[in-house]
């Protein structure tokens, strides 16, 4: 009888170390998840952040044509008046 409690109690402490293991190996793979997602939102930050940029720019550089237009527009007139 002493021997089967032994035994039933190594093996409980065997499983209990497994399931730590487990635990620990869950925990490791959530955290890096984490990791992941948190590199992901980063990126995509950085991404959005260019894209509007790009915009500005674009823009900046239609309104500067349209200025150069309208100031060729006048250069034009004066220098060939109708």
């Amino acid at each position: 009888m002493d021997e089967e409690r032994r035994e039933h109690v190594q093996k409980m402490k065997k499983m209990e170390a497994e399931m730590e293991q487990v635990f620990e190996m869950k925990v490791k793979e959530k955290m890096q998840k984490l990791k992941d997602s948190e590199t992901d939102v980063c990126c995509i930050d950085i991404t959005c952040c260019t894209v509007l940029h790009t915009v500005h720019v674009e823009k900046s550089i239609i309104r500067n044509s349209r200025k150069l237009k309208y100031v060729a527009v006048i250069i034009a007139s004066i220098i060939f008046p109708e």
